[in-house]
């Protein structure tokens, strides 16, 4: 984000590298962070997951792990792949920048 922040910001003191700077990326990232782990904190504490042990045939006993909640894995996985949908838009906006900024077409 901070190499397409250089390309996009024409004027360096224009509104766009105000509200892009730094101290927001830290902010954003501990943010999707909390978010994060606030999902697990309530899955965690409204409905953990937990082995069991599964005696459907007589002479084996499987050791499964039932989730718990389903809506709460389900809400965990939409967020991660919201996050990816995100890098994977920031990616894309900087896949045309010039050879000199390689690294961040990767």
């Amino acid at each position: 984000n901070r190499v397409l922040l250089v390309f996009e910001a024409k004027i360096p003191t224009s509104l766009h590298r105000k509200w892009w700077g730094l101290n927001l990326q830290f902010l954003l990232v501990f943010l999707f962070t909390f978010v994060q782990v606030m999902i697990c904190v309530v899955w965690f504490y409204n409905a953990p997951p937990a082995s069991y042990r599964n005696h459907d045939i007589d002479e084996i006993i499987f050791i499964t792990c039932n989730e718990g909640s389903m809506m709460a894995l389900g809400f965990l996985i939409g967020y991660t792949c919201l996050l990816a949908a995100i890098c994977f838009f920031f990616a894309f906006k900087s896949r045309k920048l010039p050879e000199n900024f390689t690294e961040a077409k990767f």
